[in-house]
């Protein structure tokens, strides 16, 4: 494989992962939508869980699908859904289709997602393997910091369904892309690392150990509670304290920011420090900062 196509091998999947990671903007968008179609906060957060309940299914799906398919078909298909369901709720002229939108979104995201680890590490071996899924890592924090921040900008600016045209133009774009530039063969693919078989007998083992599972539910917790506040922080933050949409957007994106980097110095000093002491430290500075909030 030559260094331009190991650079297309690359970018191209990442590309395609930081286009899905965008859904950030949608959370500094939901208090103009609630106003554009006069739905209160209750029902406008929907749209985060119907997106994202569609693509936590789909992600697993997608990649066992692409086992059969293809990895390249299953990605186009999700860039393509992705971008059809961007496009509805660009131009959603009720609350039903937006919602509809998302869930299209969410289908194509998911396959996304579930397609991207194997088509980056194509044809990669030792240590090229941890890179690669380290620059598609990159590529989705990427996506969730600066959506926020482009987010504010075009709600200010044109409203909330710029956020949504701006993404189909990018998915459609990331398409035309793999279309043209991508190929991969299923041979290439180690059928015994990406297979259904391998993913089940994977999980048995997991779910048999106890240590994992309570980290599983800690981390589900955690996630919850995320998405509680996401769902509702922007009309709290727009709507109660009356910051713009920018404003609003540069907070959101810089916590995302930290996230990442917690993310980054975890997985430096796991290895030193133990993850029983990194959890605890992290949960005491989250909930200092919650009570600093107060």
């Amino acid at each position: 494989m030559s260094c331009h196509d190991e650079r297309v091998q690359r970018w191209l999947p990442a590309a395609g992962a930081f286009v899905v990671s965008l859904d950030s903007m949608v959370n500094i968008a939901l208090p103009a939508m609630a106003a554009a179609f006069g739905q209160p906060p209750e029902r406008v957060r929907w749209i985060i869980i119907g997106y994202v309940g569609t693509y936590a299914v789909t992600s697993f799906l997608g990649g066992a699908a692409a086992d059969r398919l293809g990895h390249l078909a299953v990605f186009r298909g999700g860039l393509l859904v992705s971008a059809a369901g961007f496009l509805v709720c660009a131009i959603a002229p009720a609350f039903g289709v937006l919602l509809a939108g998302r869930a299209l979104q969410g289908l194509g995201g998911g396959l996304v997602y579930g397609t991207t680890p194997a088509l980056v590490t194509l044809g990669a071996a030792g240590a090229e393997r941890p890179r690669r899924i380290g620059f598609l890592s990159g590529a989705i924090g990427l996506g969730f910091a600066t959506g926020p921040l482009v987010a504010g900008l075009l709600v200010d600016g044109f409203g909330w369904r710029a956020v949504f045209a701006l993404h189909a133009l990018a998915g459609g774009g990331v398409l035309f892309a793999a279309s043209m530039f991508l190929a991969e063969s299923n041979r290439q693919l180690n059928p015994a690392a990406t297979g259904i078989g391998h993913t089940v007998a994977g999980y048995r083992v997991l779910l048999s150990d106890r240590r994992f599972i309570g980290y599983a539910l800690c981390n589900a917790f955690a996630y919850g509670a995320i998405m509680a506040f996401l769902s509702s922080a922007s009309f709290v933050f727009m709507g109660g304290l009356g910051l713009a949409a920018w404003e609003f957007g540069l907070m959101f994106g810089l916590a995302i920011f930290g996230y990442i980097l917690g993310n980054l110095v975890t997985a430096r000093t796991v290895a030193r420090t133990g993850i029983d002491r990194l959890m605890r430290i992290g949960t005491t500075l989250g909930a200092a900062a919650g009570d600093h909030g107060n």
